[in-house]
């Protein structure tokens, strides 16, 4: 899952991965958002541009935009999701991602 594959990237590079001192993994939210602390975004950023991870966080984990992981992934929402525009978009941006990484 991406949220496994960020974990791995981040945690290679030397960024702590738990929350607190817990067992509990940071998760997308944790990594896609506008804190001004959130050291995950600039690791990010290092990789894809602001107007790439402003699309990632819109689509994935933003309360005013699809919050696909809030909404879809719980399975709180629509079953037929995999068949939107929006869903097909975030699948071939995850899969840039994975690209852009592989570059490095």
């Amino acid at each position: 899952s991406i949220e496994k594959s960020l974990r791995y990237y981040f945690k290679t590079n030397g960024l702590n991965i738990k929350k607190y001192s817990r067992n509990e993994m940071i998760g997308l939210t944790g990594f896609f958002n506008y804190d001004e602390a959130n050291k995950f975004r600039d690791k990010l950023l290092e990789t894809i541009d602001e107007d790439y991870y402003f699309t990632l966080t819109w689509l994935l984990t933003d309360e005013y935009g699809m919050n696909y992981r809030g909404n879809n992934f719980h399975g709180l929402s629509n079953v037929n999701i995999s068949k939107t525009t929006n869903a097909i978009y975030t699948a071939l941006l995850i899969i840039r991602l994975y690209l852009g990484f592989s570059n490095q």
